[in-house]
């Protein structure tokens, strides 16, 4: 069986020089996982702070932007990546949000715009106003729908990530 952690294959290594010290040889240098400047968060699934990063990122589902900003917030001096992670979060969420109001804004006033030119057109000639306003609707949700889509695996891939202690970061936000 082959450990999956590089940390494991350190561990295990160590196990075996300390039982065949012949067998030794200089080790590298554990493998770091962190942010540049902070401490490697420890591996292990009870540690609060890969799961307040966790929570930061599957608040997707609920409270999306008071979530990680608290998280960010609140472990900003005591816990480096849950407050990392945190301010990714709440950036992205403040991102996609903002991007489907926009969305929604400019689509809307496509949809006023073509529902008064068909009422105008239609008390000069009335044979010619044609229902195209009613098309808009179905453009809001083709918008609006990919993007959450995307939103919430990215959210959900971000989570998995941050409960095994890895750092992440979303695609086009860099390393906030």
């Amino acid at each position: 069986m082959t450990p999956i952690d590089p940390m494991d294959c350190w561990r295990l290594l160590t196990a075996i020089y300390t039982v065949r010290p012949d067998l030794s040889m200089p080790l590298p240098p554990p493998p770091v996982y962190a942010y540049p400047g902070f401490p490697p968060p420890q591996q292990t699934s009870q540690n609060n702070e890969t799961v307040l990063a966790g929570i930061a990122h599957l608040s997707i589902f609920f409270a999306p932007l008071i979530t990680p900003l608290i998280i960010w917030l609140v472990t900003a001096n005591t816990m480096p990546y849950a407050s990392r992670q945190g301010k990714q979060a709440f950036v992205f969420h403040v991102v996609v949000t903002a991007v489907e109001l926009v969305a929604v804004f400019v689509l809307f006033i496509g949809f006023f715009l073509t529902m008064a030119a068909t009422i105008s057109s239609s008390t000069s000639n009335p044979a010619a106003s044609s229902g195209g306003f009613f098309f808009f609707p179905f453009l809001i949700w083709l918008l609006i729908l990919p993007i959450s889509i995307i939103s919430i695996v990215l959210g959900i891939y971000a989570a998995i990530q941050t409960f095994q202690g890895k750092p992440y970061h979303y695609p086009l936000l860099g390393w906030l």
